[in-house]
């Protein structure tokens, strides 16, 4: 199944550690049949990852017949990948439960931006990204030349 998450939105974590998934994202899961969601760590960026089910479930697989299970590496590798997993459900305002290390994790306290990635949400801290993007953005040329080179 294919996704195409897209845009950006600001929201709130509440006391209770629930976020409201915007609704744009939560009609294309719907429309799929997808009712569940994986929150995970990004291993990558100080961000909080969302996939559908399935794309976890497909990730997760991959990684299984890709990794050795003799390879210390790799069996760490799978214990990042699964550690912080958390399976979510909306409930009945649209809002799924992020746990608190994943939140820690994230340096995420309180407000959030939720961004579409194609096949995933990411959800981050405003500040955390704000620096992640001035520490990692490319400049407007260099997006140029990369969209150039990937059109080719």
């Amino acid at each position: 199944m294919t996704y195409d998450f897209k845009g950006k939105y600001e929201h709130s974590i509440d006391s209770k550690n629930r976020i409201n998934v915007p609704a744009k994202y939560r009609k294309a899961l719907t429309d799929n049949g997808e009712e569940e969601l994986v929150a995970n760590w990004s291993s990558i960026e100080p961000c909080i990852t969302v996939y559908p089910k399935s794309r976890y479930n497909e990730l997760t697989e991959m990684y299984r017949t890709r990794l050795s299970p003799i390879s210390k590496r790799d069996r760490h590798f799978m214990r990042l990948w699964t550690m912080y997993a958390i399976d979510c459900s909306f409930d009945n305002q649209g809002r799924i439960m992020i746990s608190p290390d994943l939140k820690e994790k994230a340096g995420i306290d309180r407000d959030t931006v939720i961004i579409g990635t194609g096949d995933k949400l990411e959800i981050w801290d405003p500040s955390v990204l704000k620096e992640h993007q001035e520490l990692t953005s490319l400049s407007d040329e260099d997006f140029s030349r990369l969209a150039a080179e990937l059109s080719q």
